[in-house]
């Protein structure tokens, strides 16, 4: 018994593919008629000339990059309106039928080019003895061509019945393009089953060991109901079993012709005594496919189900010249059940045809064993000994009996293809852009792995995250691999420590732990992580998952200063929303103009209302934790903007505790209008190892409260005196050098021992010496910097209060431009030709001054007119490049004769500075030449001469 299961397209709205049954258990209506009504007239087919095609076919059959033909497409134009009977019943409802007769064939199929059924509206298709009925097929078998193939019927009779109730949404459409008539058996005849060369293999001898999955992939392709090809179902790079199918350019026919045969194969090495059963499956699309190496992708309108028992083949795109393994190719020659052959002699590149090393567009193979391809094979896979599809075939000589080469398209020349989604397979094998060069198979309805349980991810210190968790029953090792965004490729195959998988994820551990601690990570970072488990055979699990992120350092290098310029929260900052959901951002000002600008570099942050429903609404702005250490003093410093609007005002709290145990005790309130930036300075009152400030600000539709350059100091007890009168100049290479007073050194603190100098509230250098009382800071970026110097003594220990605050700005070099200057012609410029470099802006006086004998024309730039003027001025808002035109002066020479018109003078034009004239003169019978005369002198005394103008 066959099992047949259709699979066609069905596009709703948007072109979505229904995901419903496509086929539905039904019973043709006439087959509970009475016998009188069964009666049905037949139309018979145009005869078939069975001699001539097999006449060709002992030709054909030995080429195989042709399909294996066994078939006669009848072309027909049969539809609903011209051809077969309509029977009505009471109630409305219609039934069509039609019976086809094509005399001596040994089966019967058909190809629809319109197939556009209704709601409602069901197709059958069967043999008169009703021994074989397919159907019913309903309006879940439309497809997007319109096309629809029916299996093979073995019979030279069928009937076709189309039932439509009363009242469906639009008349259905049939409309039969072709009566495909087999003039040879396609089953049992001499070059189907069982007919295939002797030397051929099954797929269940002992030379296939090991292969069973990659069999299940391999299918036999009804083209046109008349002819056969190979090809196999591929896996992609999500791992997802969208039912890819691989095969050979040259088998290309319409795709909603298509049917393919799975499991159309013996259960043992001896071939069975009649035809085993196959699953038939139909309904496809082309995706892909080019000539160059012979491919041709199509892919399934409906997943392939789970009873035909679908594999998805893994495939290698490596492009090496050779694959010196045990390739395997697995097929269905001149239409047989499927087989199985090997070349252990690996493949070699070359062009079609072509001798190894001939081209890089195919592999070239000599099977081994005896084994061997035939027509029908064509678009077969061969295998690695990976068991990845390396290509598939797109023709050759071997056959029984010899040892002569096949060819395969390489499958990583049409991953690039013609470099077009149609044309290459890339888009389409690897959806996720992951780049694998190599995947395995994937059996969608195969082993079930468990994942791990208990899974828990939890950060021990800003360093350090612990996984743990329970590996499963079976106690199946774990691969463990983390990302830093919540992606995650799909694990296939082998993997060392460090690999990336395709997709998104590094391999950190592979082992049989529950307990895995990652480390070195970043501080307040969020790590994202997925354990799957792998069974002995290589199969993983869906995968576990979990994340966790790294805590916050408690800070203890004071001052801390943040100016927010990073256009982000700084890193262990947090916001918490005491009432409504506002938050602090960050920007220019507070966004609006109130104030315009940060107070110092391009960000700060500001808290606003942009509505009156967030009036009241207050957040509070948490530091990270600081740990005073032994300091004695502590201080938190801020500029602050707070403009009113309307009289209606902000408010900002200031809170402080010295560790997260305590609660928050309020410092300050600034509630009045503060429209500049103002610097606010707080002392505090205790200090703590893990203390922490809070901003807290509240909405009543003011301008917004913004806070800029937030500092947290800690000092020691001002008795130890501090330097004075800092002072910081700056040079022309941007070095700023600084100089200060010692300070009075007291008989309690006598131990002065040197200075530490602070840029911006941030320890720069420690100056050693009490009498050093200079530093010098190089390489500084353009900007703003404020200086401060702290005394450190011994004896005891202690470091003084900062001195003065001496403040420089470093400007940002000029922008520069080049300016070139050329010469074209005789002449000069001032400045010289020449390429000279100018600060932006500056004007640049140029004159053109002509050589004696030329004349200035004008200035060009950029082939464009700059000016007629000989004295240019160029402003340099870019590189610029003028070029001074002169050209030579011209003459006009004019030659007359005394007595006038006598003769013939020749010379006479115009010519150029330094450019040599040929004068000279024919004179009539009776004149004799005396000279030449120029301005009333005697010029020359000879008739001709050559003078320079």
């Amino acid at each position: 018994m066959r099992k047949i299961t259709v699979l066609l397209l069905v596009f709703v709205l948007a072109g979505f593919v229904s995901q419903a049954q496509v086929s539905k258990p039904g019973m043709p209506p006439s087959f509970a008629w009475p016998d009188e009504r069964q009666e049905l007239g037949f139309e018979t087919m145009a005869p078939v000339d069975a001699a001539q095609l097999l006449a060709e076919d002992m030709i054909f059959d030995t080429i195989k990059d042709i399909p294996w033909r066994f078939g006669q497409p009848i072309m027909v134009d049969m539809d609903l309106k011209n051809a077969g009977s309509w029977y009505a019943s009471e109630n409305g409802d219609r039934v069509w039928r039609l019976g086809i007769k094509s005399p001596g064939a040994y089966a019967l199929s058909l190809t629809f080019d319109r197939f556009i059924l209704p709601p409602g509206a069901e197709l059958y298709v069967y043999k008169t003895d009703r021994s074989q009925v397919e159907g019913a097929f309903t309006d879940l078998n439309n497809q997007e061509d319109m096309y629809f193939a029916t299996t093979l019927f073995m019979s030279d009779e069928i009937i076709i019945e189309y039932y439509e109730p009363n009242g469906v949404a639009f008349p259905g459409e049939l409309k039969i393009e072709s009566v495909n008539h087999a003039y040879r058996d396609p089953l049992t005849y001499v070059k189907a089953f069982g007919g295939s060369g002797s030397c051929n293999l099954n797929v269940a001898c002992p030379e296939s060991e090991g292969w069973e999955d990659e069999i299940r992939s391999v299918g036999m392709m009804l083209r046109n109901g008349s002819a056969w090809c190979t090809g196999a179902l591929i896996n992609n790079t999500a791992h997802d079993g969208r039912p890819f199918f691989l095969t050979a350019n040259h088998c290309y026919a319409t795709p909603g012709s298509l049917v393919v045969w799975f499991n159309w194969q013996s259960e043992t090495c001896t071939n069975p005594s009649t035809p085993p059963p196959y699953d038939a499956v139909g309904g496809l699309v082309d995706r892909a496919r080019n000539a160059a190496s012979d491919f041709w992708l199509l892919e399934f309108n409906n997943p392939i189900p789970e009873h035909v028992g679908p594999f998805f083949s893994g495939w290698n795109r490596a492009l090496p010249n050779t694959i010196a393994e045990t390739i395997i190719g697995i097929h269905h020659p001149s239409g047989d059940i499927k087989k199985f052959s090997y070349a252990n002699g690996g493949v070699t590149n070359s062009s079609y045809l072509g001798a190894p090393g001939s081209g890089t567009t195919h592999w070239r193979i000599t099977w081994s064993g005896g084994t061997t391809t035939e027509g029908g094979s064509s678009g077969s896979p061969i295998y690695d000994a990976q068991h990845r599809i390396i290509g598939q075939l797109h023709g050759g000589y071997a056959a029984c009996g010899n040892t002569l080469a096949d060819w395969y398209g390489r499958l990583g020349v049409s991953w690039t293809g013609g470099g077009s989604t149609a044309t290459r397979l890339s888009d389409w094998l690897d959806p996720l852009g992951s780049g694998a060069e190599a995947i395995d198979g994937y059996d969608p309805f195969g082993e079930l792995v468990e994942d791990v349980t208990n899974l828990e991810a939890n950060p021990l210190s800003p360093y350090a995250v612990e996984l743990t968790y329970e590996l499963n029953e079976n106690q199946n090792p774990v691969l463990i691999a983390y990302n830093t965004e919540d992606t995650f490729g799909i694990p296939n195959g082998e993997y060392y420590l460090g690999q990336q998988i395709a997709g998104g994820g590094q391999v950190i551990y592979i082992g049989d732990a529950e307990a895995f601690l990652h480390e070195t990570l970043e501080v307040a970072t969020t790590y994202y992580y997925t354990i799957w488990s792998r069974s002995e055979t290589g199969k993983y699990s869906e995968g576990a998952q979990a994340q966790a992120t790294t805590l916050c350092p408690v800070i203890s290098e004071l001052p801390l200063l943040e100016g927010f310029d990073a256009q982000e929260m700084p890193l262990c900052w947090a916001q918490e929303q005491v009432e409504g959901t506002l938050s602090w951002q960050i920007g220019a000002g507070n966004g609006t103009g109130n104030p315009e600008e940060a107070y110092e570099g391009d960000f700060n942050l500001y808290h606003k209302a942009t509505t009156e429903s967030q009036h009241g609404m207050s957040t509070r702005l948490i530091t990270p934790l600081i740990d005073f250490g032994d300091y004695e003093m502590g201080e938190l410093s801020f500029y602050l903007a707070n403009a009113e609007n309307e009289e209606l005002q902000d408010v900002l709290h200031v809170y402080y505790r010295a560790s997260a145990e305590e609660d928050w005790l309020l410092l300050a309130t600034f509630d009045e209008d503060e429209p500049e930036w103002t610097l606010v300075t707080i002392e505090l009152p205790t200090l703590g190892s893990a203390a922490q400030f809070a901003l807290e600000a509240t909405a009543a539709g003011g301008h917004g409260v913004a806070i800029d350059q937030v500092s947290i100091a800690g000092y020691y007890d001002a008795a130890f005196p501090a330097p004075t009168d800092l002072t910081a100049a700056v040079n022309t290479e941007g070095v700023v050098t600084l100089g200060w007073t010692a300070p009075e050194v007291t008989p309690e603190h006598p131990d002065l021992n040197g200075y530490r100098v602070y840029r911006n509230g941030q320890l720069l250098a420690a100056v050693a010496g009490a009498g050093t009382l200079a530093f010098s800071d190089t390489g500084l970026e353009p900007g703003s910097y404020a200086y401060s110097v702290t005394a450190t003594y011994q004896n005891p220990t202690g470091e003084s209060l900062p001195s003065n605050v001496a403040e420089i700005e470093i400007e940002p070099a000029p922008i520069q431009f080049e300016l070139t200057i050329g010469v074209s012609g005789n002449g000069t410029t001032n400045p010289a030709a020449g390429t000279y470099t100018y600060n932006e802006g500056t004007q640049v006086t140029v004159s053109a001054n002509p050589a004696p004998g030329s004349y200035f024309v004008n200035w060009l730039e950029d082939g464009e007119v700059l000016s007629a003027e000989q004295v240019v001025v160029v402003t340099m808002n870019d590189d610029r490049s003028i070029t001074a035109v002169f050209a030579l002066n011209e003459y006009e020479v004019e030659l007359l004769s005394s007595p006038e018109n006598v003769g013939v003078q020749t010379g006479a034009g115009t010519y150029q500075h330094g450019q040599t004239a040929s004068i000279a003169t024919s004179l009539p019978h009776g004149y004799t030449f005396i000279h030449w005369k120029e301005n009333g002198n005697i010029f020359s005394t000879s008739p001709s001469f050559q003078a320079v103008v």
